[in-house]
């Protein structure tokens, strides 16, 4: 009798679940809510959720489910990943013998820049991450970065042609720097504006 019950209430979340396809969330959270109120297995939401587009999160030691639809958290990477995407727009690459010292500092401070708005993208991977299950087809925000751009990000805040080139470019900017200082000290010249 109670494994009968436990059918009923599967099919009853999975009713929910597939109307939930079309609408919103409100009613299947609702009831997944009442359901682990009422003390009933986890294991019976999870088998009403399967084969649906209802990705979840199990939290508070099994005491609630936090349920996003796996179609939304993808549009929701993507999005964030492409807006990031045109911030860089004016990235491109650098001949470092044809650049002057603020130059240099401000392709560096850009590519910082895009580095912070990559990791907003990495932290936002890290969450849907948390939500697919093991057959899903899963978000690399590093090779995504790569794809977009044609450019190396090391997950950080770090963006470049290759690897080793933004310290190239920090070392050209100190050897411009040091010259110009050389150059000031001998003319006398006020060397505070480099």
């Amino acid at each position: 009798m109670s494994e009968q019950r436990s059918i009923d209430r599967i099919a009853a979340l999975l009713s929910l679940a597939l109307q939930a396809e079309g609408v919103g969330s409100e009613p299947l959270e609702g009831a997944v809510k009442k359901h682990m109120e009422n003390g009933f297995p986890v294991a019976e939401v999870l088998a009403a959720l399967k084969g649906t587009d209802w990705r979840y999160v199990i939290q508070y030691s099994g005491k609630s489910l936090s349920l996003e639809r796996r179609s939304s958290l993808i549009s929701w990477y993507r999005e964030l990943l492409e807006q990031a995407a045109r911030h860089c727009e004016t990235l491109e690459a650098v001949e470092v013998s044809d650049l002057s010292f603020r130059s240099l500092m401000r392709v560096l401070d850009h590519r910082e820049q895009a580095g912070f708005d990559f990791q907003k993208v990495a932290i936002e991977c890290t969450r849907v991450l948390r939500y697919l299950r093991p057959d899903d087809e899963k978000p690399d925000a590093a090779s995504d970065v790569a794809r977009l751009l044609g450019l190396v990000w090391d997950g950080a805040y770090e963006i470049e042609g290759r690897p080793g080139e933004n310290e190239e470019l920090r070392d050209k900017a100190g050897e411009l720097a040091a010259k110009k200082v050389q150059r000031g000290k001998a003319v006398g010249a006020d060397v505070g504006d480099l």
